[in-house]
C-alpha cells in the first residue's frame, strides 16, 4: 500500500541556498534507505512537500518533521492512499517557487503569490507536478537571486 502526503510549513529564520541544499541532502539519503519519494518546493519562506511510500514510514517522517526546529506551522494538506507514485523517479526533488510562476497558481487556482497554506491538496499537487517537471530537479539558482 502506498499514501501521500501533501504538507506547507513556514521557515523558521531565513534560509540560505547552502541550507536548502543541506534539507534536500539528507532527505534524498534517508528517502533511499526508506523508500520514500517527493518533491520540495519553497520559496525564501514557505515550504510545500509531497512525499511518497509506506504509510507508516510517512507517519513516523511527519511526526519528525514536526520536532524540526527550521520550520513552523506545520499543515497537512492532505494524507491519503495512492495507486502509484507521482514522484518514483526522485529521492527528493525540488521546484523553486518564484514569481516567474505566477501563471502556474493562477492556472491551479491560487494567487499570484505562492502561499501553500491557501490551496488545496489537488492545486498543491498540480503546482508541484507542473514546476517540479519544467524545472531542473536540483535548481536552487533562483533562490540565490
Amino acid at each position: 500500500m502506498l499514501a501521500q502526503l501533501i504538507y506547507a510549513s513556514e521557515a523558521s529564520a531565513p534560509m540560505q541556498v547552502d541550507d536548502i541544499e543541506g534539507i534536500l541532502n539528507d532527505a534524498r539519503r534517508k528517502n533511499r534507505s526508506l523508500d520514500l519519494t517527493g518533491i520540495l518546493m519553497f520559496d525564501r519562506q514557505f515550504f510545500l512537500q509531497v512525499i511518497e511510500g509506506d504509510p507508516q514510514q510517512l507517519s513516523d517522517l511527519y511526526a519528525r518533521l514536526t520536532r524540526d526546529t527550521r520550520h513552523k506551522r506545520l499543515k497537512i494538506l492532505q494524507f491519503d492512499a495512492i495507486s502509484q507514485r507521482s514522484f518514483g523517479d526522485w529521492s527528493m526533488g525540488f521546484a523553486a517557487a518564484s514569481n516567474a510562476n505566477q501563471q502556474v497558481y493562477l492556472q491551479h487556482g491560487a494567487t499570484r503569490l505562492f502561499d501553500p497554506y491557501h490551496l488545496s491538496a489537488a492545486a498543491a499537487l498540480a503546482i508541484v507536478r507542473t514546476l517540479g517537471h519544467s524545472t531542473t530537479r536540483d535548481s536552487l539558482h533562483s533562490l540565490a537571486a
